[in-house]
């Protein structure tokens, strides 16, 4: 017995991820440079999701509390 398989709704909200791209063309490919001798490619992603976001305040929380006094 699995709950619901792997596409229920529960599981969807908490693992689906949004992404933030910064530098890729519309069909989803780097941006190229290209200077003649010289080709490099731009591009960044960030990827978001509900386990990532408590992650990281759980983080915090705990890096806040963690000091010395």
């Amino acid at each position: 017995m699995n709950a619901g398989g792997e596409d229920n709704v529960v599981r969807n909200f908490f693992i689906k991820a949004w992404e933030l791209n910064m530098g890729y063309t519309s069909e989803g490919k780097p941006m190229l440079v290209d200077l003649y001798m010289l080709k490099f490619n731009l591009g960044f992603t960030i990827r978001l999701n509900i386990v990532s976001i408590i992650g990281v305040v759980a983080a915090l929380y705990m890096m806040k509390w963690s000091g010395n006094r």
